[in-house]
């Protein structure tokens, strides 16, 4: 929770995080934040809440994520964020509310989602998102709300739901 709730913060400096593992909610409610420095996140493992409610931000850097297993609510109203980078997420678990309220994106990297099991409102109220790339499904077991009020969404690829136990409001 380092900058967590610094809402006048604009820039952050440049910081040697090669050896964090957690970085839960480091820049969450960072409203004026409108630029991230790359980062080292090798070790990371935790990203949930990341950059959670800066609705200023507009990218992110590409970030080192192949050891992250909890991406949940990562980029959750960030409202002007328009583009994701390419972002490894082969040993991810959960990804609720990844992007959920992220009204100005309009569309996602390819992501390797086969061991997500948690997409409880990943791209809910993504309003400018119109199309979702191959996202691979079968592991995961709960998707409600996953694609709720996404109004541009105009095609989802072919989604394997057979463990899916809730897809309420899918």
């Amino acid at each position: 929770k380092m900058f967590n709730k610094c809402s006048s913060l604009e820039t952050i400096p440049h910081m040697n995080t090669g050896s964090v593992s957690a970085m839960e909610r480091m820049f969450g409610d960072c409203t004026n934040l409108t630029n991230i420095p790359l980062l080292d996140t090798k070790n990371v493992t935790n990203m949930r809440f990341m950059f959670n409610y800066c609705t200023n931000l507009k990218t992110i850097p590409l970030l080192d994520t192949g050891n992250v297993k909890d991406m949940g609510s990562m980029f959750g109203y960030c409202s002007n964020l328009e583009e994701i980078p390419q972002i490894n997420i082969e040993n991810l678990d959960d990804m609720g509310s990844m992007f959920s309220n992220c009204s100005s994106l309009k569309k996602i990297p390819k992501l390797n989602t086969g061991n997500v099991t948690n997409m409880i409102g990943t791209f809910q109220k993504c309003t400018s998102l119109e199309e979702i790339p191959l996202i691979d499904t079968k592991n995961v077991k709960s998707m409600y709300v996953t694609f709720s009020n996404c109004s541009s969404l105009k095609t989802i690829p072919k989604l394997d739901t057979s463990r899916v136990s809730s897809m309420s409001s899918m």
